[in-house]
């Protein structure tokens, strides 16, 4: 059996699921909710903390 592959969308970095998601030790970081893609600070992306 091969392991299920990563969405179309998020393949080709055309749309991703952004949502918060935490560590085990509590720290918030932000990632795609449907290929687990973590959103790093790069400039040009949205931050989705309003500030």
């Amino acid at each position: 059996m091969t392991a299920p592959s990563k969405p179309v969308l998020c393949r080709i970095n055309l749309r991703h699921a952004w949502e918060w998601a935490h560590t085990p030790d509590g720290d918030r970081f932000i990632r795609c909710r449907r290929c687990h893609k973590e959103k790093g600070d790069r400039p040009g992306w949205r931050d989705l903390t309003g500030g």
